[in-house]
C-alpha cells in the first residue's frame, strides 16, 4: 500500500511523494508542574489539565519531477498560515488540528532527479475521531454517547417554529435559552470556541442568548442527556467531536 497524508486539502500523491509514517506515532505530553519542597522527600505534581501540542514528522522522498513538485509542493504549504486538518493513511478513523511552521530543506540525489525531506507539523493534542464529526439527532429527553474517555466540546444545530417564542437546550444541568429567537434559520452553537450564530451568513447572535451557569456546553464520557423546549420538531442535531490522545 502506498501511504499519503492529506494537510489542508493538498495530498502528497499530487506531488510525486512517497512517505514513511514512522514517526506519527507520538502521543502529548500532559501539562505538569513539579515543585519540589525543601526538607520534604518528593515532587509536589501540579496537573494543568491540558494536554501539550507535539511534532509529527513524515519523511518524505520524491521520486519524479523533483523541482517542478518540490517548488509547487513548499508553496502550497506555506500559502496559508495557521492551523488546518492533517490526516493520513497511517491513522485513516482519525484527524489533527496542524500548522507547518518550519522550512523545507531536502536532501537532493542522483543529479537532481530525486530528493528526500521531512515534513514536520505542530499539531494541537487532540486526536479528532472522524465519527465524531457525524451529525446525530437527538429527541427531547433522549442521551448521546461519548465512546471515549475525554470531555468534548460538541457543535449543535436548532431551529424554533415561532420567531416569537423562544425555547432552550438543557446538557448534564447547564442551559442555553432564549426568549424571541427573532429568526426562523438554523442555529449553531460552537461549544469549542464558544460562539452561538445563525447559519445562514454566521450572524452572531450571542448577545441574545442566556448561558444559565455561564458555561457552554460539554459530552461528558458515557451517557449524556439532551432536553430541550420550544425547538423544532422537539429535537437537535449534535456534531459531537469526539476526541482522544
Amino acid at each position: 500500500m502506498r501511504h499519503e497524508f492529506i494537510y489542508n486539502g493538498m495530498n502528497s500523491r499530487d506531488y510525486g511523494l512517497r512517505i514513511s509514517g514512522e514517526d506519527t506515532w507520538t502521543r502529548p505530553q500532559p501539562d505538569v508542574t513539579r515543585i519540589s519542597v525543601p526538607g520534604r522527600n518528593g515532587d509536589l505534581i501540579q496537573l494543568g489539565n491540558r494536554y501539550q501540542n507535539l511534532d509529527i514528522t513524515y519523511h518524505c522522498g520524491i521520486v519524479k519531477n523533483l523541482r517542478t513538485n518540490f517548488d509547487a509542493f513548499n508553496a502550497k504549504l506555506l500559502s496559508e498560515p495557521g492551523y488546518h486538518r492533517l490526516e493520513d493513511s497511517y491513522h485513516p478513523e482519525y484527524f489533527r488540528m496542524a500548522v507547518f511552521e518550519s522550512a523545507l530543506d531536502p536532501d537532493v540525489k542522483k543529479r537532481a532527479l530525486v530528493g528526500e525531506v521531512d515534513i514536520k507539523f505542530n499539531c494541537k493534542p487532540q486526536l479528532f475521531l472522524k465519527s465524531g464529526e457525524i451529525e446525530q439527532t437527538v429527541m427531547n429527553g433522549g442521551y448521546i454517547y461519548n465512546p471515549t474517555p475525554y470531555t468534548a466540546a460538541p457543535t449543535l444545530r436548532f431551529k424554533f417554529p415561532d420567531s416569537e417564542e423562544g425555547g432552550s437546550i438543557t446538557i448534564n444541568g447547564v442551559t442555553i435559552s432564549v426568549q424571541k429567537p427573532g429568526s426562523g434559520e438554523d442555529f449553531i452553537i460552537d461549544c469549542d470556541r464558544q460562539d452561538i450564530y445563525l447559519r445562514g451568513g454566521r450572524v452572531n447572535k450571542n448577545n441574545d442568548f442566556v448561558l444559565s451557569n455561564g458555561e457552554f456546553f460539554e459530552l461528558k464520557p458515557g451517557r449524556n442527556l439532551v432536553q430541550c423546549t420550544g425547538l423544532y420538531l422537539n429535537r437537535v442535531w449534535i456534531t459531537p467531536n469526539w476526541w482522544t490522545v
